[in-house]
C-alpha cells in the first residue's frame, strides 16, 4: 500500500501518506488492514473494491503536490458520503493549482471556475456552471437529465446546498472487503515437496497417450545405439587387423562396412530425434491446454494470489523446459542401460579384470548428477522463481505504464527491474558455473576411465592374458560404454530444470479447487417458476479463515421480473454478493439457491449460463468489436449483435470506428473510453438473454443522458428477468422493486425507495448526500 502511494513521491514520510489518505477518505480502511500501510494490495489492486482503489489513486495524486492536478472520473466508483468527504478535500487541494476535472457526474464540476463542454471532439460550450445552466445549451441538457434522474424537484427529498452534511452511521472502513486472499505476498516456486522420482513418474504418466510414438522412439534409440556399438566394434577390429598378415580380405570388408554402419547409425539417430521431438511438442501442447483448463477451474480465488507474469512464465518457459524430459530422456535412459551392459559383457568375456576396472568409472559418470547435483538443483529452483518474479515485475510495469508515465516513475521502476534482472543474472551465472563443473567432472571421468582400460589392457597384453590385436577393440568398447551414460548424465543436468518446472506445474494442478461442479441433477423441488430466480439464505462468507466476514447472515430473494438493488458504502460487500451468485466462491454458512435448488448442486457452466454480468472491471479482448460482444452468445447473428448494441447505446460510436463492428480492439479495450467499454459490456450482457442479470456499477462511466437511455433499455431488457443492480449512483436504482442496504457486510435496511426515504435511515442518508452533491451543480463558485 505504502509503495503504491510513494509512486507519486518517493521521499514521502509515513505522516505524509496518512495525511493524503485521510484527505482522500482512505485512511480509515487502510489502517484497519492486517498490515496497515504495509499491506500487499495484489496485482492491479484486485483485493480492493472499486471505490477503495479510487480513493487510493486520489491520495496518490494529492501526495504528489504538483501545480497541475488532472482528475479523470476520479469519484465514479465512490459512494455519495465518501464523495462528499473527497470533494471537500479536493476543493482544498485545488486552491492555488491549475485543475482539470473530467467527469460525467456533474456534481464534481460544481467548484470549477470554467466548464468546457465537448461533443465529438469539438468544444460546443464554455463558461461557469451557473452561466451554462442559464444558456439552455448542451450543459443545461446534461444537468436536466441528471436532475430528472434524481428528481431533485421533489421537495420532500431535496436537501438544501448549504445544509449540514448528514453523518453516516456506518463504520469508515472494513477489513474483510479488502482482504480477499490474504495480505501477504504469495511466495513463488520455493522449496518443493515432490522429489525427483515422484515428479519423473508423474511426467511419465503424461506420455501414455503417445505410447505408439514412444515405442517407435525406444526402438529407434536402441537400434541406433546398437549401430553405434557395431561401429565401434568394427572400427576396433579394423584397427587390430590392419597390418596383420593374411587379414587383407577382412580389412577390405570392414573398410566397406564401417561407413555403411556409420550411415545407418546416423539415420537412426535422426529418426529417433525426429519422433521424440514430435512426441514432446504434442505433449507440450496438451500440457498448455491442461494448465489453462486447470487455471480456469481454480479462478478467480487462486489467481488473486498469483501474478500474471509468473503465470505467463509458467505457461511458456516452464512447459518448454519440460520438453527436455520428453525429447531427450526417455529413450536415452533405456539405451544407457542396454549398451553399457552389452559392452561390459564383451569386456568380461575377454577379461573380467578390465570389466572391473571400468565399472567404478561408469558408476561415477552415471551418478555424478546426483552426487554433485543437489546444489545445482537448489540454484535451479531459485533461478526459476526469480525468472517468474522478473516476468511478473515487467508485466506489472507494462500494465501500469500510464501511472509510470504520469508520475515520472519510470526511472525508479527501471531501477527496480534492473535489481531484479541483476539478481536473475547472478543466479544464471551461478547455475552455469555449476553446470560447467558437472560437465568437466563427467568428461574427465570418461577420459580417465578409457585411459585406465587402455593401461591395464596394455599390461595384460604383455602378460599374455589378452591378445595385443584385441586391445583396440576392447578400448573402443570401453569408450562406447561411456557414450550413452554420458548422454544421460548430460541430459540429467537439463532434467534438473525440467523436474523443477514440472514441480511448479504440478503445484498448480494439485491446488485445491475453491468450487467445483455439482452433480447437475435436478431435484424434486418443483418447477423453477415456483421459486425465486436467485435467493441468498442466511449467507455468511469470509475470503479467508480468521478474517472478519465480508457478508454476515445475508438473506434476500429475487423472482423473475423483479429488480433488486444493493447499495452501501465502498467495501460494504456488494461485489461479494455478485461473486457468490456466480459461484466464484461458496459461502461458509447458509445457502444460495438458483431456481429453487442449491447452487452447489449445479454444473458450473449451467449455473453461470443462467446469468449475464457487467462488472466494475471490464475486460475486452484483443479481437474485433463483434467478436468481443459475441463471446456472450457465439451463435448470435450480426443482426442480434447490432440490436444488443443499439439497446446499450453503443451502435453509434461503433459505426464511427474505422472498420465498424470489425474494428480490432486493443488489449483490455485501451483504445476506447471508459464509457464506451461499459456500453460494450452492457451490449454483451444484453445479448446473452439469460434469466438473471447482474449489473455491478454498470453505468458508472456514462454521462447522464446516455445513462438515462441505457437505463430505459435495461428496464425493457428486465422484463421477465431477475435483475440485481449494484450501484453507488442511486439514480440507477430508484425504481427497483426492493433496495437492500448493506453495512459492514450485513443487511441494514430493505424496502422500496419511498419506504426507505420515509424511514430516514442509512439509505436516506446516502440519498441525501448524493442529492446534496448534485444540487451543487448550479451553486456559485468562489474564486480559488
Amino acid at each position: 500500500m505504502a509503495d503504491n502511494l510513494r509512486v507519486a513521491r518517493a521521499d514521502a514520510s509515513d505522516a505524509d501518506l496518512v495525511r493524503a489518505c485521510t484527505a482522500a477518505g482512505a485512511h480509515a480502511f487502510v489502517s484497519e488492514l492486517p498490515a496497515g500501510y504495509g499491506t500487499i494490495v495484489g496485482e492491479r489492486g484486485l483485493r480492493l473494491s472499486g471505490g477503495q482503489r479510487q480513493r487510493l489513486a486520489i491520495a496518490r495524486a494529492l501526495l504528489k503536490d504538483a501545480p497541475i492536478l488532472i482528475l479523470d472520473e476520479a469519484t465514479s466508483h465512490v459512494d455519495a458520503e465518501n464523495e462528499a468527504i473527497i470533494q471537500t478535500a479536493l476543493a482544498e487541494a485545488m486552491r492555488g493549482r491549475t485543475t482539470i476535472v473530467i467527469a460525467h457526474r456533474l456534481s464534481t464540476v460544481s467548484q470549477c471556475d470554467q466548464v468546457v463542454v465537448l461533443d465529438r471532439g469539438q468544444v460546443v460550450e464554455a463558461g461557469t456552471p451557473a452561466d451554462l445552466r442559464q444558456r439552455d445549451g448542451a450543459f443545461a441538457r446534461l444537468v436536466a437529465a441528471q436532475e430528472v434522474a434524481y428528481a431533485v424537484e421533489d421537495s420532500a427529498d431535496f436537501v438544501p446546498v448549504d445544509a449540514t452534511p448528514v453523518q453516516s452511521p456506518t463504520e469508515p472502513g472494513r477489513v474483510a472487503s479488502v482482504s480477499k486472499v490474504g495480505m501477504t505476498a504469495v511466495a513463488e516456486a520455493d522449496a518443493d515437496d515432490a522429489g525427483v522420482i515422484e515428479t519423473g513418474w508423474r511426467l511419465l504418466q503424461l506420455v501414455r497417450p503417445q505410447w505408439v510414438r514412444l515405442s517407435i522412439t525406444l526402438a529407434a534409440g536402441i537400434l541406433g545405439a546398437a549401430a553405434s556399438v557395431a561401429l565401434g566394434v568394427t572400427s576396433g577390429i579394423l584397427a587390430g587387423a590392419a597390418g596383420v598378415p593374411g587379414m587383407s580380405d577382412t580389412v577390405a570388408t570392414l573398410a566397406i562396412g564401417v561407413p555403411v554402419i556409420a550411415i545407418v547409425a546416423a539415420g537412426l539417430a535422426w529418426y529417433e530425434s525426429w519422433i521424440s521431438h514430435d512426441m514432446a511438442y504434442r505433449l507440450l501442447c496438451e500440457m498448455r491446454i491442461s494448465l489453462f483448463a486447470r487455471l480456469e477451474r481454480l479462478a478467480p480465488a487462486y489467481l488473486l494470489g498469483r501474478r500474471t507474469g509468473d503465470l505467463t512464465s509458467m505457461m511458456t518457459g516452464d512447459i518448454e523446459t519440460v520438453e527436455s524430459f520428453f525429447a531427450h530422456a526417455i529413450a536415452p535412459a533405456f539405451v544407457a542401460v542396454l549398451v553399457p551392459g552389452f559392452a561390459l559383457a564383451v569386456l568380461a568375456a575377454n577379461s573380467w579384470v578390465l570389466a572391473l576396472v571400468l565399472v567404478p568409472f561408469l558408476i561415477a559418470v552415471g551418478f555424478s548428477p546426483y552426487l554433485i547435483g543437489s546444489r545445482t538443483d537448489r540454484i535451479g529452483n531459485r533461478l526459476r522463481a526469480q525468472t517468474g518474479l522478473v516476468n511478473a515485475h515487467v508485466a506489472d510495469s507494462v500494465q501500469g505504464l500510464r501511472e509510470v508515465l504520469a508520475y515520472s516513475y519510470g526511472t525508479r521502476r527501471l531501477a527496480e527491474i534492473t535489481r531484479q534482472s541483476e539478481a536473475l543474472t547472478s543466479l544464471q551465472v551461478a547455475y552455469g558455473r555449476q553446470l560447467g563443473f558437472q560437465t568437466g567432472m563427467i568428461e574427465g571421468t570418461q577420459a580417465y576411465g578409457g585411459l585406465a582400460v587402455l593401461a591395464f589392457g596394455g599390461w595384460l597384453s604383455t602378460q599374455g592374458t589378452i591378445r595385443a590385436t584385441d586391445l583396440p577393440l576392447l578400448t573402443m568398447l570401453a569408450f562406447t560404454c561411456f557414450g550413452p551414460i554420458a548422454q544421460i548424465s548430460q541430459v540429467a543436468k537439463e532434467l534438473q530444470g525440467a523436474f523443477g518446472s514440472g514441480r511448479r506445474l504440478f503445484r498448480v494442478h494439485d491446488a485445491p479447487v475453491a468450487v467445483d461442479d455439482g452433480p447437475g441433477v435436478r431435484t424434486d423441488a418443483g418447477s423453477p417458476a415456483d421459486h425465486p430466480a436467485i435467493e441468498f439464505d442466511g449467507v455468511t462468507f469470509a475470503y479467508e479463515p480468521g478474517l472478519p466476514p465480508a457478508l454476515a447472515d445475508v438473506s434476500f430473494a429475487i423472482r423473475a421480473g423483479e429488480t433488486v438493488a444493493l447499495v452501501g458504502q465502498s467495501g460494504a460487500g456488494k461485489s461479494t454478493v455478485a461473486h457468490l451468485a456466480l459461484r466464484f466462491w461458496d459461502p461458509q454458512v447458509g445457502m444460495i439457491r438458483v431456481a429453487g435448488r442449491d447452487a452447489r448442486t449445479d454444473i458450473l457452466d449451467d449455473l453461470r449460463g443462467r446469468m449475464a454480468v457487467v462488472t466494475q472491471d471490464i475486460y475486452l479482448f484483443r479481437r474485433t468489436v463483434r467478436e468481443n460482444i459475441r463471446l456472450a452468445r457465439p451463435e448470435a447473428t450480426d443482426a442480434d449483435v447490432e440490436a444488443a448494441c443499439r439497446r446499450a447505446q453503443a451502435h453509434q460510436f461503433i459505426e464511427a470506428l474505422p472498420d465498424g463492428y470489425d474494428t480490432r480492439l486493443e488489449e483490455r479495450g485501451a483504445s476506447l473510453s471508459g464509457g464506451q467499454r461499459q456500453r460494450l459490456a452492457l451490449a454483451r450482457a444484453l445479448l446473452r438473454e439469460t434469466p438473471i442479470l447482474i449489473l455491478d456499477e454498470a453505468t458508472s462511466h456514462l454521462d447522464a443522458a446516455n445513462e438515462a437511455s441505457v437505463r430505459d433499455a435495461l428496464v425493457a431488457a428486465s422484463a421477465g428477468r431477475a435483475v440485481l443492480i449494484i450501484a453507488h449512483r442511486l439514480s440507477t436504482i430508484r425504481n427497483a422493486d426492493r433496495i437492500v442496504v448493506l453495512h459492514a457486510g450485513r443487511i441494514a435496511e430493505v424496502g422500496t425507495h419511498a419506504d426507505l426515504m420515509s424511514r430516514d435511515g442509512a439509505y436516506a442518508n446516502l440519498m441525501k448526500s448524493q442529492m446534496r452533491q448534485d444540487a451543487r451543480i448550479g451553486a456559485p463558485v468562489a474564486a480559488g
